[in-house]
């Protein structure tokens, strides 16, 4: 007969965590990319749940087309569950779903040392299809430039702080990419046109002016602008251009400085 004793002994040694949900690595790695980009489509969220195997498990070791959309659903349901990490929710019947890391999500991941405190966002269906595309570039971005570092305009936002009423206000890009230590070019993409003086005004603060950045000894300027623009219609047409004259309107110094890019060539949707 087994001693009571050793029975103790072994319900004591049983794991604490035991029946409960642990962050993997994996976890951490894509809510932290979703949570600094705001949301991510799902389809995006498959692609970075693709580039690392989930465990040792045959069935989640991406093959060559990734992991499957029923595999991913998985693992978002699994964020859902209480308390949760992640919300899912679906805007449109022929669009895939949305996905966004929660408060606590964040609380714990900045407490990892993995993120910034970030404040409270409230998605909003207005931005879905710039926040798509942008999501688009920094995934392209990071596999033409592996060794780079990208960083969210979500954080870009945090690090200038909070502007008092009547501060000027500061153009945020749609993502910094740090190529070395000394790189940095500002990510635009350009969707809808804007008019000269506010192109005139963007590109004198990221080219020669800077940004004033709070306990920064100097204003951070760009060393390298890319606009990245669609001709998929008229709008979006006439934004590339007006993005086009804009630069024309540089000097030879700056305007060289300036790369505009055609989301059709160079992303993946």
């Amino acid at each position: 007969m087994r001693d009571m004793g050793e029975e103790s002994i072994k319900q004591r040694k049983e794991r604490r965590d035991k029946g409960s949900r642990l962050l993997t690595a994996r976890d951490r790695r894509v809510l932290a990319w979703i949570a600094e980009q705001y949301a991510v489509r799902f389809d995006h969220v498959r692609r970075l749940l693709s580039a690392t195997p989930g465990h040792t498990s045959p069935r989640f070791v991406p093959g060559p087309g990734g992991v499957s959309d029923s595999d991913v659903l998985q693992v978002v349901r699994r964020w859902e569950q209480e308390p949760a990490w992640a919300v899912y929710r679906r805007y449109y019947i022929a669009s895939p779903g949305w996905i966004w890391a929660t408060p606590h999500c964040i609380d714990v991941l900045a407490g990892m040392g993995m993120l910034p405190a970030y404040g409270r966002h409230f998605l909003r269906e207005s931005t879905l299809e710039h926040l798509h595309w942008t999501n688009a570039v920094r995934l392209e971005c990071e596999r033409r430039h592996p060794g780079s570092r990208w960083v969210s305009e979500r954080s870009i936002r945090r690090m200038l702080g909070r502007r008092e009423e009547g501060d000027d206000l500061v153009h945020i890009p749609d993502g910094q990419l740090w190529l070395d230590e000394r790189r940095m070019v500002a990510i635009e993409v350009e969707l809808s046109p804007k008019s000269e003086s506010e192109y005139d005004a963007i590109l004198d603060e990221l080219l020669v002016s800077g940004v004033i950045v709070p306990d920064q000894p100097t204003a951070f300027v760009y060393q390298a602008v890319w606009y990245f623009v669609s001709y998929a219609n008229d709008v979006r047409v006439q934004a590339a251009r007006s993005v086009s004259v804009a630069c024309s309107r540089l000097s030879e110094e700056y305007s060289r400085r300036v790369q505009i890019i055609s989301l059709e060539k160079v992303v993946q949707p």
